[in-house]
């Protein structure tokens, strides 16, 4: 999926929307967590805004507030704590729980600027859990998000620089060079009460790379 915008603001958090009837906790090594969830949806989005719903973290309960950072879900940054411990996202009757992966360090940050006629290798310590890359980009005016694919956590990966280029080209970018994000993540599902107001659970622990990009 590729999704283009014009460059007119600047997100509160790099987390990504969750997607329809999902909860989500989003690791990026820093100290805090993101909590996402996304109730009772359908086509025109996410719902429940009377829904009150609390984060509990390691004995810790933080509010899970809809339209919290301007958006139209239920949203929160919580202390990461133990990230060994779970994450329970709760209405007070039924909830929905997920534990992050195991956090790694990301490493291949390259020294110049990149062009589509070559790889990015990128190393980190493998854990053999689903994970996945993705881009964003940014090209003057214009901003967006690549899906890149699923890839093996086995500790190394080689980022194709051509399909970087053909997602960018796609967006019909005019500018000879872009700021492009790099990211890896690592991805486990959770669990979900029958009765809870979403569908999936799931933790994600994201890192990311930058570097310029030459068209």
């Amino acid at each position: 999926m590729r999704v283009a915008l014009a460059l007119v603001l600047v997100a509160c958090s790099d987390t990504p929307a969750p997607l329809p009837g999902e909860v989500s906790v989003t690791s990026d090594g820093g100290p805090l967590a993101h909590v996402t969830a996304c109730l009772d949806s359908d086509f025109f989005g996410c719902h429940g805004s009377t829904i009150n719903l609390d984060v509990i973290h390691g004995g810790k309960v933080t509010a899970l507030r809809y339209g919290a950072f301007g958006v139209g879900y239920h949203a929160a940054d919580v202390d990461l704590g133990d990230p060994t411990l779970p994450f329970a996202i709760s209405d007070g009757t039924v909830q929905a729980e997920a534990t992050l992966p195991p956090a790694f360090d990301l490493s291949g940050a390259p020294d110049g600027t990149l062009t589509r006629d070559g790889a990015l290798h990128l190393t980190w310590d493998g854990a053999g859990k689903p994970m996945r890359w993705d881009f964003d980009y940014e090209c003057g005016t214009l901003a967006g998000t690549v899906d890149g694919g699923g890839i093996t956590d086995d500790g190394s990966a080689d980022i194709d620089l051509g399909k970087v280029g053909d997602g960018i080209a796609d967006a019909h970018v005019s500018t000879d060079t872009c700021n492009v994000l790099i990211k890896l993540s690592r991805i486990v599902r959770g669990s979900v009460d029958k009765d809870f107001h979403a569908k999936t659970a799931s933790a994600t622990q994201v890192r990311s790379i930058s570097f310029t990009f030459e068209r």
